[in-house]
């Protein structure tokens, strides 16, 4: 089914950039765009995806891993971080 509110293809970007290690600054330096966009759209990234920290970004994001098979993989996050609130 498709996801109540998909990434951007900036997002997906950026998520990538996140898994890849880079810092805000770096990915500002990267993409040609102010710090304050970059937290901007990890701020959307983070709700979208309902985590909290670029930690867990990197956890279901990998720079090996294309973006498309990252979509499985935070589909799974999602649904195994869903069913342990509901525990």
């Amino acid at each position: 089914s498709k996801p109540v509110n998909p990434l951007t293809k900036r997002e997906e970007e950026i998520l990538s950039a996140l898994a890849q290690g880079l810092l805000y600054k770096e990915i500002s330096a990267r993409f040609l765009i102010s710090l304050d966009t970059v937290k901007k759209h990890c701020k959307n990234i983070y709700q979208k995806l309902k985590i909290r920290n670029r930690t867990e970004a990197q956890i279901i994001s990998t720079p090996e891993s294309s973006i498309t098979h990252n979509r499985c993989y935070v589909t799974q996050f999602f649904n195994y971080k869903t069913y342990q609130h509901e525990k």
